[in-house]
């Protein structure tokens, strides 16, 4: 029991733990946690599937991207020049490979 003394009046404070109250919150925590790691891998994939017209647009993006991360990490990141190309005849000139950003995700 915990005594304290509020406005001149003397209470007594008990703190009870029950096992079921317990098992709800672990509940709702992982309820909460997968919730999040569910956006967030959302977000991955969306910046998977980004372009960006260089590698330092795509390594800022990366970095960006990881600093907004609470519940899972990102190991191992790397940008890759993937070929894509457009539609119909091919231009003169030699078309510029846009960059992704391709990494694997891990929940920490």
């Amino acid at each position: 029991a915990i005594c304290v003394t509020y406005a001149g009046i003397r209470q007594r404070w008990l703190v009870v733990h029950t096992h079921a109250a317990r098992q709800r919150a672990e509940k709702t925590l992982r309820k909460q946690y997968l919730t999040l790691s569910e956006a967030e891998s959302k977000a991955f994939k969306y910046l998977q599937g980004k372009t960006f017209a260089c590698e330092a647009d795509a390594t800022a993006a990366l970095q960006a991207f990881c600093q907004t991360l609470k519940l899972t990490e990102v190991h191992e990141p790397r940008i890759v020049a993937s070929p894509r190309r457009k539609r119909g005849r091919p231009g003169t000139r030699h078309a510029v490979l846009p960059h992704r950003a391709v990494s694997t995700q891990t929940a920490a």
